[in-house]
This record gives C-alpha cells, sequence and structure tokens, in this order.
C-alpha cells in the first residue's frame, strides 16, 4: 500500500529479509493503521541502509515534512551502530529517523522467542499500542529502549491514533 506522502506517514526501511517479516508483522497487527505505513524492499545489508538513507531518503524527507523512516538493521553487537546512521543525518533531520533492531541478528530473537518472524513483528505492534510489558523487553531487542521512548511521541500518534 502506498502512503499519502503529503499527509504524516512512516517509512521502514529494513536491512534484510527477516527484518522485512518482522515489520510486516507489525503491518498486519489490528493495532496498527496500516495507511500511514509503507515498509519498503530489504536494502541488503545495514551498510546499504545508511546508502539508501543518505543518497534517497534524506532529500525525500526534506521535501515531505510529515514523513518518519524507521531503518531496521542487525546490531551485530556493535555498540556505535545507532550513532553511525544519527551521524550521517542533517540535523534537522534527526528526531524523524529511528534505529532499531536486534542485539545481533533475527534469527536469534526467532530461536529464543520460538515464534516466526511476522509474530515477533506483531508483538512489538501489539506491545506498542499499549504502555506495558513488552517484547521490547527481551535482552536482545532491550538496547532499543531509548529509541522506543523517543518513537513514541512521534510515531504512536501516527501508527496508532
Amino acid at each position: 500500500m502506498r502512503v499519502n506522502r503529503f499527509r504524516p506517514h512512516v517509512l521502514v526501511l529494513p536491512e534484510d529479509e527477516a527484518n522485512r517479516q518482522i515489520a510486516n508483522g507489525f503491518l498486519i497487527s489490528r493495532q496498527v493503521n496500516a495507511r500511514n505505513l509503507s515498509i519498503l524492499e530489504p536494502a541488503g545489508g545495514w551498510r546499504k541502509v545508511l546508502h539508501e538513507l543518505r543518497e534517497t531518503h534524506v532529500p525525500q524527507m526534506q521535501k515531505f515534512s510529515g514523513r518518519t523512516i524507521v531503518l531496521v538493521v542487525d546490531f551485530d553487537r556493535s555498540a556505535s551502530r545507532r550513532s553511525q546512521f544519527e551521524d550521517a543525518l542533517p540535523e534537522e533531520l534527526r528526531q524523524r529517523v529511528f534505529v532499531v533492531g536486534v542485539w545481533t541478528e533475527p534469527e536469534d530473537l526467532r530461536s529464543k522467542l520460538a515464534i516466526i518472524y511476522e509474530q515477533i513483528g506483531k508483538q512489538i505492534a501489539d506491545g506498542c499500542a499499549v504502555d506495558g510489558p513488552s517484547v521490547w523487553d527481551n535482552p536482545l531487542l532491550r538496547h532499543n529502549q531509548p529509541e522506543i521512548t523517543r518513537m513514541r511521541s512521534i510515531i504512536h500518534p501516527v501508527l496508532f491514533g
């Protein structure tokens, strides 16, 4: 589904197929206003996500002030991964770009939770819709807490309002 780029909306750019499936699970949750969310094709690696962000999405975000983007990447145990993306952004766009993902890789999370990727995404959406315990509390996702807190005020009204 295509979003109306002149209204507030969220784009999700996944690193790989596993992250895309998690995003699809988020999209199919009944809690989510799917008209305001679009999941892009996987970029093919976190460096390609970074490149696509710089080359394609930064110029588009400068045109469309209602656009927010969520980058879903594997952190590969790298504490500096999020800052690498932040450093690539113009200051005025940093509040509209979010970087989330599994501390290692999605396969580890799928194995630990013993559910399919789309079900993980649905649980994430359900946890975002209410302010309570959720899959975000999992040790493989816990490092996202500051980003989730930051996202709540910007993305929550667009997707759950």
